[in-house]
């Protein structure tokens, strides 16, 4: 079983390393030479050094609580029909953006990484608001990094190429 990594702020693009020779006042903080701030408040806040490596603050304002989760199904019957065909003469096949619509969306107590441990210990997607069919998406987003999973006749597999963004719209 392949785990999901935590993101950290060593990710994250709104980390600022401030370099500067001396202190600056930037949005109502002083910042000081060699320290580490995040710009996704409104403020510049201190990144303390053990939230670079470990998982991110309890404040981040990026994270998400709970975590949003969002199915895909197939945009149309011949999709769904061209994806069955070509899963029986190539056998493994991973889904493309442009079959697939957003057919549910809401929310989940459990992070992509619980999810994901979850799926291997019961087998079962537990915790899922809505029934999941077989080749749809479901993603879950919470904030730092969003993750697909694809469910296959095998059971759920993660889908690291699959880009939401590019799914038809409803």
């Amino acid at each position: 079983m392949k785990d999901i990594r935590i993101p950290t702020c060593m990710d994250c693009p709104c980390r600022l390393d401030y370099e500067g020779s001396i202190g600056q006042i930037r949005d109502g903080t002083r910042m000081k030479p060699f320290e580490r701030y995040c710009t996704a408040t409104k403020r510049p806040k201190l990144i303390r050094k053990g939230y670079m490596i470990r998982k991110p603050p309890s404040w981040c304002p990026k994270r998400k609580d709970p975590c949003e989760v969002r199915v895909f199904g197939f945009a149309s019957d011949e999709a769904e029909q061209m994806h069955y065909f070509r899963a029986a003469t190539s056998g493994k096949v991973s889904p493309q953006e442009h079959r697939y619509k957003p057919v549910f969306t809401g929310t989940i107590p459990l992070t992509p990484r619980e999810f994901w441990r979850r799926c291997h210990e019961y087998g079962a997607d537990l915790g899922l608001p809505t029934k999941v069919e077989l080749y749809q998406v479901v993603e879950i987003d919470d904030g730092l990094k969003p993750v697909c999973f694809y469910l296959t006749p095998n059971g759920y597999q993660m889908e690291t190429l699959f880009d939401p963004n590019k799914t038809k719209k409803e």
